[in-house]
């Protein structure tokens, strides 16, 4: 179950699975044998009432039957706060190096990406190397309003609010 505790949720999903497999959304279980190879990459929310908004990316890697697959590792990516970007991760093996990729919603910018809650990379573009599979959070953070002020007089003043962390207004 995405949360555990908590027996009044939503949960909504994006993607696909392979043909075979179902996702229910009242126990949050993926369950079903895949009839097709591939990778597949579902996208689950969850929304509770006494648990704070989640977000998970689960990737398949199905092979067709008797095949081995290469070696392989997966890199799954969500953000943080929810609904304030977008990312990408992916299967990757030595002939793709991994790169995960995030994109700020408007309003938002791009803080870094978090593994385990410590700071990997602060560039919204993150090529790595890889040889086990990964869980990558992109946080994100409300872009300050900026305001300008006395246009009359041909000065520009603009009107910063403090405490935003990660934002430094610079003269250019």
């Amino acid at each position: 179950m995405v949360i555990a505790t908590d027996t009044n949720f939503t949960v909504t999903t994006d993607g696909a699975l392979p043909d075979g497999m179902a996702f229910d959304p009242g126990t949050s279980q993926v369950y079903g044998t895949p009839w097709t190879n591939g990778v597949f990459t579902c996208h689950v929310d969850v929304a509770g009432s006494n648990s704070p908004d989640v977000s998970k990316t689960y990737i398949f890697t199905i092979a067709k039957a008797g095949e081995v697959l290469p070696p392989h590792s997966s890199v799954d990516t969500s953000e943080t706060p929810l609904h304030t970007g977008t990312t990408t991760g992916g299967v990757f093996t030595m002939e793709r190096p991994p790169a995960v990729n995030a994109k700020p919603a408007d309003g938002f910018a791009f803080v870094g990406w978090f593994e385990n809650g410590t700071i990997v990379s602060p560039s919204a573009r993150y090529d790595f190397t890889i040889n086990l599979n990964r869980s990558l959070v992109a946080r994100f953070a409300p872009m300050p309003p900026l305001s300008v002020a006395d246009r009359q007089s041909r000065a520009l003043s603009l009107v910063w609010p403090t405490n935003f962390a990660e934002f430094v207004l610079q003269e250019n």
